[in-house]
């Protein structure tokens, strides 16, 4: 696992609730190959969409006990880092004894905005600059 994969595993580790099949959570058929998004909920079933290679979307029905289908997760937002910093600040408050890594929510967030770490707002995790992922990774891993 290369260190971005480990970085995104610790976020969903702080935020299991990326996980949570729901709308708007990816989803994948292992067989099939076929990664879709969850759409909607309809008489206990939860419908995947799927856009195919023609124009029409292709929706198909995603059933969770079905081995073959996986649940990749929803989008890394914004939200998910800061609860991963504070998590991380939380974890090791006892552990530090450096009074310069005590505030680490704080320093990170306006680190994340500077000229060089620029967090998009309208972006997720990996839509993100290399430089910001590596600042993620230096501060969570």
């Amino acid at each position: 696992m290369n260190k971005y994969e480990q970085l995104k595993q610790k976020i969903i580790e702080a935020v299991p609730e990326i996980l949570e099949l729901k709308f708007g959570c990816e989803v994948q058929n292992e067989k099939t190959k076929v990664i879709g998004q969850i759409v909607d909920y309809i008489d206990g079933q939860w419908i995947m969409y799927h856009r195919g290679s023609g124009k029409a979307p292709n929706l198909y029905y995603f059933n969770n006990d079905d081995k073959n289908n996986k649940i990749i997760g929803r989008h890394i937002r914004f939200e998910d880092i800061l609860l991963a910093i504070q998590k991380q600040e939380k974890d090791n408050k006892n552990k530090w004894t450096n009074k310069s890594q005590i505030g680490l929510l704080e320093e990170s967030i306006k680190l994340l905005f500077t000229d060089k770490i620029k967090w998009d707002l309208t972006k997720d995790l990996d839509n993100q600059s290399d430089e910001t992922k590596q600042f993620l990774q230096d501060i969570l891993l």
